[in-house]
């Protein structure tokens, strides 16, 4: 298992930054649909379904599908 660590001297690649600014922009509770190596924004939605059709009508049937968030704050997942 390959484990990689965050260190100060990490930076973002320009590629990266343009997808977070692209998510923090979204309308929050929507779903936003990307390229498949996710540096374009193909369509967005209320629902999947819509995200999806405006991809297809950017030429992408399978594109990458991100939900957003109403926030972006920092959440910790466990399983009980």
């Amino acid at each position: 298992m390959t484990v990689i660590r965050y260190n100060s001297y990490m930076t973002l690649s320009t590629q990266d930054e343009a997808r977070l600014k692209i998510l923090r922009e979204a309308k929050p509770k929507t779903w936003v649909a990307f390229n498949e190596d996710e540096t374009l924004l193909l369509g967005q939605g209320q629902t999947i379904d819509e995200a999806v059709d405006a991809a297809k009508q950017n030429g992408c049937d399978d594109p990458i599908l991100w939900r957003i968030p109403v926030d972006w704050s920092p959440r910790i997942l466990c399983l009980a």
